[in-house]
């Protein structure tokens, strides 16, 4: 299995998607929930499973984020 997500030929393959995702979600929000990085992993999330970015919080169990956040506007 190892062998099969490094393989940089099956990055596109939603099992290794998966994986990635998973991982990139658990490295950034280790730094707190409000790492610069997990929007773009909201986002790669919520393509993989046909989702938006927020319902990916949401499944989280994270706060709403404000509407205009969520709209992809800057916070005012």
């Amino acid at each position: 299995m190892l062998q099969h997500l490094i393989n940089d030929e099956n990055s596109d393959q939603a099992r290794v998607r998966n994986v990635v995702l998973a991982v990139r979600l658990a490295r950034h929000s280790a730094h707190g929930w409000e790492d610069a990085a997990l929007p773009d992993d909201y986002k790669d999330i919520g393509r993989l499973l046909n989702i938006t970015p927020e319902t990916v919080r949401q499944r989280i169990g994270l706060e709403p984020m404000p509407a205009r956040e969520a709209d992809g506007g800057e916070a005012g």
